[in-house]
């Protein structure tokens, strides 16, 4: 996954470990994105102070969409196509 700053449209970082991301939703606070692994049946979390991956989520189905609730970036919501 790459990080872009977006008054130079220039790619200041990479994270790792995003192999076929889909899906990316910014907590309300902007501390964490969390980002679908499409293919891969997981989620990951990254830390935007340090443009850094931070907690893997494994989940059930191969997600596409995310989701965060604004009012307290409590939940992320995943979806994924059926089969």
């Amino acid at each position: 996954m790459s990080v872009t700053d977006t008054a130079s449209l220039t790619t200041i970082a990479t994270i790792p470990g995003f192999n076929g991301p889909v899906g990316v939703a910014i907590t309300s606070g902007g501390a964490a994105v969390c980002v679908t692994n499409a293919g891969f049946g997981r989620a990951g979390v990254t830390d935007t102070a340090r443009n850094a991956a931070g907690a893997t989520i494994p989940v059930d189905a191969d997600p596409i969409g995310v989701a965060v609730s604004h009012a307290s970036s409590t939940y992320a919501h995943l979806t994924a196509p059926t089969a």
